[in-house]
């Protein structure tokens, strides 16, 4: 085999280096040869060209409300829970400073600011966790308007205790009218394990269970009393 590379190619030093090479693929003629490449080449091209299947436009939400002061309730969870952060650093300075104060007086002045802090951020928490931000369904086929049946899944967009935002997803049957304070739907009590809820990343977390929502507006929404009226429906019942 070597005999016959030689005979082809002249053993300098220039190819020294590749012989190997060569008397691999020297008893192939040449035209196999470039066949075979010419395959490879055309494989490889069409596996990196193919691009994964698209979400159909089918599966995209659309969203039938949006709350008018999502933003500003965002920014007061920020900063109260930034204000919480703050004492929680803070509070171990009363412990190293100079100041000429006794171990209980400062011991309880810690306390009372991180009580003060806590107890404020959780009732910000609470009032407005049920707020909705945004409201979404799924998005039917081209040109279609949604119908809304009871067992349509509706979004939720609400916010968690960290101001990050909190998707949960239940159908239209599951929802009732709720009497507490800075709430206007609840979840049914027999339909909770209905709750799918979601945040940011995807991850499973405890879903929201009562919600707040400007009626008013829901009623000028253009979906609200289209296919079978169940959105209409709950509202008229509230």
């Amino acid at each position: 085999m070597l005999s016959t590379v030689s005979k082809r190619v002249p053993l300098t030093r220039s190819n020294f280096i590749s012989l190997p090479v060569l008397a691999f693929y020297a008893p192939y003629p040449k035209s196999r040869l470039y066949s075979n490449f010419n395959s490879i080449r055309t494989y490889s091209t069409a596996s990196t060209t193919s691009t994964p299947t698209s979400t159909s436009a089918s599966e995209e939400p659309i969203t039938i409300y949006e709350g008018p002061f999502a933003t500003a309730a965002k920014r007061l969870k920020v900063f109260s829970f930034s204000s919480l952060g703050l004492t929680l650093v803070l509070t171990p300075a009363l412990f190293l400073s100079d100041a000429a104060i006794g171990i209980a007086p400062r011991t309880t002045m810690a306390a009372v600011a991180l009580i003060t802090s806590t107890a404020s951020t959780l009732a910000i928490h609470w009032c407005l966790a049920p707020y909705v931000a945004r409201v979404s369904v799924p998005k039917p086929s081209l040109g279609q308007v949604p119908i809304l049946t009871p067992d349509t899944p509706i979004t939720f967009e609400t916010l968690s205790l960290t101001a990050r935002p909190l998707y949960t997803t239940v159908p239209l049957r599951s929802l009732e009218p709720s009497t507490r304070l800075f709430t206007t739907w609840k979840v049914k009590k027999e339909c909770e394990h209905l709750v799918q809820a979601r945040n940011k990343k995807g991850k499973r977390v405890a879903g929201q269970k009562t919600f707040f929502l400007h009626l008013e507006l829901l009623e000028g929404s253009k979906y609200y009393d289209k296919g079978g009226g169940e959105l209409a429906r709950i509202v008229r019942i509230g």
